[in-house]
């Protein structure tokens, strides 16, 4: 019971110093979070009196439930796509979704319904779609999967350097919680989160066969040429970690005068990433849409997404963007710096040059176009669990007269305490659904049967999801590529009455055929955003929601 008694500790402290900045449901989750926490070592610690708990580990899969239960608590702390938030209004998030959902619809990706990522991060959110229409506990879950095996293989990775699976209890909810809760984990639910797995798959592959002094076998290559498929098809600005990748085997097969290998290495890799692509490139030729997947997946996001200073200024580009993220995501850098440090001076030379070509293959990549999206640097989270080992190694003579059980509950006590106060998301746990627009304007719009919706010259934040709207329009939303026709056929769309209503953030619009029926204020956490909802004329709707000061009726 002593694990309770410290637990009441920190609640108290908690409370002391920092509980007036938080609402009353901030505390509740706080407590749900950290009582279960405790209660699950208590429940461990109590069984390990009586069982061999290494018998426990290894036999029984505890640290695999162990990396899933962490998984579970972390992402729904802080991605706003878990039960703790009312809603998830983050553009990218809702764009998936709405295309997902579209997709598996009917429509044709592409052709009836834009977007420029790639297909499989569709697939997966018009599966989520299935789970449920009007929420994303769907990408919740997949959010849990996704991040569950990212810790399994970081765990793996780890235990190359350190056999003791007592850094696994203990630094990997660490640095899991500095992950999740860093700025450029953003809302969740991002392309580089769902890709983190097949990266970090990548990464455990090369460190083991560098680590031994030995080549992959083709199973692995053709594993690499399976998950670098994979990216290609859901954003392949981070295939560069792959060029990274090969270029350790390549130099160890010439220098070793492999040349039978390094065709054999290309070959199953191409194979591999053959295999991967095959569905997509049957699902766009059975479709008659090959055409779109080149013009809208390849050339637009080479010539229309990229930015003049991807052209003129690329190496300042990636030092201006590496510089902001450093500074956004201090714990997350500092955790990536420390991974370095250990694999310069506790690993081989080869070891440390995979290392570094991986991470500058991906950092070269990711910030081609030049863009810079706080979000991108979360990919970089794959090169934190060398760091782990190297923390543990400074407090390994401090920790280890501790009993372990009572010390892994203090760590997921304060990485829970953490993660509230470093998270840009938890501030808006459990936030009441009236204050939201999607909410009330989704009561508005579902007055009718079956209504029709436009983002007008905005992203999707999230009003079709709740209010259950599939797009009905090919730009049914902005989308951040340049295209000419996007806002043109936006407008024709409104000046025909071809939706029964559209979103926009202008609140005078010279559109004949609507009138104005809701406004609405909201800051989601980048400022304040003025939402309109304007309804066709002849709409027979008895409720409109204004903000304070502003006419009613």
């Amino acid at each position: 019971m002593n694990s309770l008694w410290t637990g009441s500790v920190l609640i108290v402290l908690y409370e002391v110093f920092y509980g007036q900045k938080m609402t009353s449901i901030h505390h509740f989750a706080f407590f749900v979070l950290l009582l279960s926490s405790f209660s699950i070592f208590v429940c461990i610690s109590e069984c390990a009196k009586k069982i061999n708990i290494r018998v426990f580990t290894f036999r029984k899969g505890f640290l695999s439930v162990f990396l899933l239960v962490v998984a579970f608590l972390f992402t729904a702390l802080c991605s706003r796509s878990s039960w703790l938030y009312t809603i998830n209004d983050s553009s990218d998030p809702n764009i998936f979704f709405s295309v997902g959902k579209s997709v598996m619809q009917g429509n044709v990706l592409y052709k009836d319904i834009f977007e420029q990522k790639g297909p499989y991060i569709f697939l997966l959110h018009g599966i989520a779609s299935l789970i449920s229409s009007t929420s994303m506990v769907g990408v919740f879950w997949i959010e849990v999967v996704v991040n569950w095996i990212f810790l399994m293989i970081g765990r793996k990775i780890i235990r190359l350097y350190v056999k003791n699976d007592w850094i696994s209890l203990i630094g990997i909810p660490i640095g899991f919680a500095i992950y999740v809760a860093s700025y450029c984990f953003w809302y969740g639910d991002n392309a580089e989160e769902l890709c983190s797995p097949f990266l970090i798959y990548g990464m455990y592959i090369l460190l083991n066969c560098l680590k031994e002094n030995s080549l992959p076998s083709k199973q692995e290559y053709f594993a690499i040429g399976m998950t670098s498929g994979f990216i290609l098809w859901v954003k392949y600005t981070m295939l560069g970690f792959y060029l990274g990748w090969y270029i350790v085997p390549f130099v160890l097969m010439v220098k070793r005068k492999k040349w039978k290998e390094i065709l054999r290495s290309i070959g199953w890799i191409a194979f591999g990433v053959f295999m991967i692509s095959l569905p997509v490139l049957v699902y766009f030729v059975w479709n008659h849409a090959l055409r779109y997947l080149w013009e809208v997946y390849f050339y637009d996001n080479i010539f229309l997404y990229t930015t003049k200073a991807a052209d003129q200024m690329f190496f300042m580009t990636v030092l201006r963007a590496l510089k902001m993220n450093v500074t956004q995501n201090f714990w997350l850098s500092l955790l990536i710096f420390f991974s370095f440090v250990w694999m310069y001076f506790q690993t081989s030379l080869r070891e440390f040059l995979g290392y570094l070509c991986c991470f500058l293959g991906l950092i070269f990549s990711t910030y081609i176009g030049g863009r810079y999206y706080p979000y991108y640097y979360s990919c970089l989270g794959l090169f934190m669990f060398p760091g782990l080992v190297y923390g543990y190694s400074i407090v390994r003579k401090w920790t280890e007269p501790l009993n372990p059980f009572i010390l892994t509950g203090l760590t997921l006590c304060g990485c829970v305490g953490f993660m509230f106060l470093t998270s840009r998301n938890t501030a808006y746990i459990n936030q009441p659904a009236e204050e939201y627009p999607q909410y009330q304007f989704a009561k508005i719009m579902n007055q009718i049967e079956n209504p029709t919706l436009l983002n007008y010259k905005m992203l999707d934040s999230g009003f079709n999801l709740y209010a259950d709207i599939s797009p009905t329009n090919r730009f049914y939303c902005k989308f951040n590529v340049p295209l000419p026709e996007m806002i043109e056929e936006q407008k024709q769309i409104l000046e025909n009455g071809e939706v029964d209503f559209f979103i926009s953030y202008d609140s005078d619009l010279p559109f004949e055929k609507y009138r104005l029926i809701a406004s609405q204020n909201y800051n989601r956490g980048e400022g304040v955003l003025h939402y309109n909802l304007y309804g066709k004329k002849d709409l027979p709707l008895q409720t409109r929601v204004f903000n304070k000061g502003e006419e009613n009726g």
